[in-house]
């Protein structure tokens, strides 16, 4: 479920709005997106990186001919991967 609210008080810091006199309204998108406890058990598990497989993508980043460098990540969860093992 989403809304969106139009003509919302916001601050005068915002830069996305111009004329100034005109930031203190805004737009704001409210997105719910909690998981109904009902359905817990059914939700598919959360995506997580594993640092090896990390490691391999990184290592291929080249060969797979992925645009730039690859993406800088310094934290990862433990024991979770099932790609590539």
């Amino acid at each position: 479920m989403a809304n969106i609210l139009r003509n919302t008080w916001s601050t005068y810091l915002d830069p996305t709005r111009n004329p100034p006199e005109e930031r203190p309204y805004g737009s704001k998108a409210l997105i719910n997106a909690c998981k109904e406890h009902k359905y817990l058990k059914t939700f598919a598990k959360t995506t997580r990186l594993d640092e090896g497989v990390y490691r391999k993508v990184c290592s291929r980043w080249k060969e797979l001919e992925l645009p730039g460098e690859p993406p800088k990540v310094e934290i990862f969860e433990k024991g979770t991967s099932i790609i590539g093992e």
